[in-house]
Order: C-alpha cells, then sequence, then structure tokens
C-alpha cells in the first residue's frame, strides 16, 4: 500500500481501434479493470480510475479534511447532478484519459466544492457496474466480516485492479479517520456511509439485505482497521497482497 504518484506518459498514446471505446466512456458505471486498461492504453500511467483520483484530490484540496460531516452531510443537489453528468459524458467526444485530466472536468474546476466531490463519489461507488467486493465475494464478505485480518486477506485475493483501486481509497479514508476532530468522521461513521458502496449483493429480499447491514458495516470498519495498522507498522495489510 504504497504512496501513489500520478503521472503521464510522455509517450504517444496507443491508437484504438477506430471506434473503439475510450476510457472516458465507460469511466461511469463500468468494470474498474477495463477502465484502467483502456487508461493505460491512452498513455496514463495511473493504477486506479483517473475519476476516483480526481475526485479524492478534490475533496482534499478543497477544505474536505477541515469541514464537519464531509461524505456525510448532503451538498447541494443540482451541483452533485450537473457534476455527474459532466463526468457521464467527459468522454463522449472521443476525448483520452490525459485530454480529460488536462480538462479538469474530473477536479471540479468550474465549481470546486469538496461536499459536492463527496457526493458525487459516493454515486460513481454505487453505480460501479461491480462494486470493489464482487458480489460472488459478497457472502464469504458476511462471513469474515468480523475480523481485521480475516477481512484484509479477502481483499488481499481481488484481481490487481480492483486491489489497487480498494487500497487507493481505503489509504484516504484512514486519512480522512485521522482528521475525526474536525470532520467527526471516524472509524465507525466512514463504515456508515461507504459500506452500501463497496458490499453489494444480489439479493433483492429486503429482509435478508437489513439482516446483513451490520455485517457489511463490519467489514468496511475492519478494513479500514487493517490498514491503520499496517500503516502503523509498514506491513502489508493483507499478507498476500493483490494478485498480478
Amino acid at each position: 500500500m504504497g504512496f501513489l504518484v500520478l503521472r503521464v506518459c510522455r509517450c504517444r498514446y496507443v491508437e484504438q481501434k477506430q471506434g473503439g471505446p475510450r476510457s472516458g466512456t465507460v469511466a461511469w458505471g463500468g468494470n474498474v479493470s477495463y477502465l484502467i486498461s483502456l487508461q493505460q492504453q491512452e498513455g496514463l500511467n495511473l493504477p486506479v480510475p483517473l475519476i476516483l483520483y480526481s475526485l479524492i484530490d478534490t475533496i482534499k484540496k478543497y477544505n474536505g479534511f477541515n469541514t464537519k460531516g464531509v461524505f456525510r452531510l448532503a451538498a447541494e443537489g443540482s451541483l452533485v447532478k450537473s457534476m455527474v453528468t459532466q463526468c457521464k459524458s467527459a468522454g463522449a467526444n472521443g476525448a483520452t484519459a490525459p485530454q480529460i485530466q488536462a480538462s479538469g472536468v474530473y477536479e471540479m474546476k468550474s465549481n470546486p466544492d469538496c461536499l459536492v466531490a463527496a457526493d458525487v463519489l459516493k454515486i460513481w461507488l454505487r453505480e460501479l457496474a461491480e462494486p470493489l467486493v464482487p458480489t460472488h465475494l459478497y457472502d464469504e464478505a458476511i462471513r469474515v466480516a468480523d475480523n481485521p485480518q480475516t477481512v484484509a486477506a479477502l481483499i488481499g485475493r481481488l484481481p490487481k485492479p480492483q486491489y489497487d483501486t480498494f487500497d487507493f481509497l481505503l489509504n484516504f479514508l484512514c486519512d480522512l479517520a485521522a482528521t475525526e476532530p474536525a470532520t467527526a468522521m471516524g472509524n465507525e461513521n466512514i463504515s456508515v456511509v461507504f459500506s452500501p458502496n463497496l458490499v453489494r449483493s444480489g439479493e433483492t429480499d429486503p429482509n435478508i439485505l437489513f439482516k446483513n447491514e451490520g455485517k457489511v458495516r463490519a467489514f468496511v470498519k475492519n478494513a479500514l482497521i487493517a490498514w491503520q495498522k499496517n500503516r502503523a507498522a509498514g506491513g502489508s495489510a493483507s499478507g498476500t497482497g493483490p494478485k498480478k
């Protein structure tokens, strides 16, 4: 779980087949592995989705770590809707990831606001085609939810793109938890806010979903605890790390 450096390749991005998808067209509601693959083909050497990196950067840059209730307070709905629309349409004209990065659309340069970026980040996570904890691992996630080591071991088995993305998000959330005196966003509140967006089931029975709600929150809380211990010790939280 090392320090992430954003670097755009100086070389010309690899041309895709005419009419092929650009990363911007699948950045919203797409698959994390496919999105990262397209970004890299376009010349952006970043192991996580650009939109995630940019939204987190915006939250930090615009006082998110000093805003009480960030991620819990709702931003102005019209601004959130406008930002979501901008993000969804960023790649509509065939723009590549480096071009989208240069445009600043994901960073909300036209109207920077940490609360808007926080709401957009939650919506982006919720609308991923596959949650960061894949649905086929939902039952196992519920079973191991009460132990930080077993939670970290499950995350460590994720394919590398999902692991890197989860790792980046968890490191950000650890930084956020450290600001609890200012933001009131400690591990408990973070798990309440993020658990529905990170651990989702294909189950539709509301009784079962309600029954598992506490376990889903425990999974995210114990993931945070595992990453916090790792940061304190300088080791690998999962013990195994991501698949290559």
